[in-house]
């Protein structure tokens, strides 16, 4: 069974997967996904380009970001810079929540680059556009 939801950026996969099966699904450009398997499993995606520029609107709250197809540091989001409280991503090999939050002295913050292949949590301040390309 297999149900996608798109609400702003956030795009919601729920995917049953069987024991060691293999699924392939399309994806969406800008769209982050969370894959759950009850087991070893594979999951494929095609595209017809590189995700290297967004223009995204970003609502007031907590958005869920896919990540451009290259490494930026955080400080250079000058798209939403003062709009936003703070940015978070999940850790799977530590299992946990890393944030940055713009305003905190170095040293407090557990990441300082948005990485290509990640998604993110933006906690927005205000309805603002993240515009941002590689």
């Amino acid at each position: 069974m297999r149900m996608t939801k798109r609400i702003g950026i956030l795009c919601v996969v729920t995917i049953l997967i069987a024991m060691f099966a293999v699924v392939s699904a399309p994806t969406m450009a800008g769209c982050s996904y969370a894959v759950s398997t009850s087991g070893t499993s594979s999951y494929g995606t095609s595209g017809t380009s590189a995700y290297d520029s967004m223009n995204t609107e970003l609502k007031q709250g907590l958005n869920m970001i896919g990540w451009l197809n290259c490494t930026k540091q955080i400080t250079d989001l000058t798209s939403i810079d003062g709009k936003y409280g703070y940015a978070t991503r999940w850790n799977a090999l530590e299992q946990k929540f890393e944030t940055y939050n713009p305003v905190a002295p170095n040293g407090f913050n557990d990441f300082t680059a948005m990485e290509s292949g990640e998604w993110y949590f933006v906690s927005a301040k205000e309805v603002t556009t993240l515009s941002e390309n590689c």
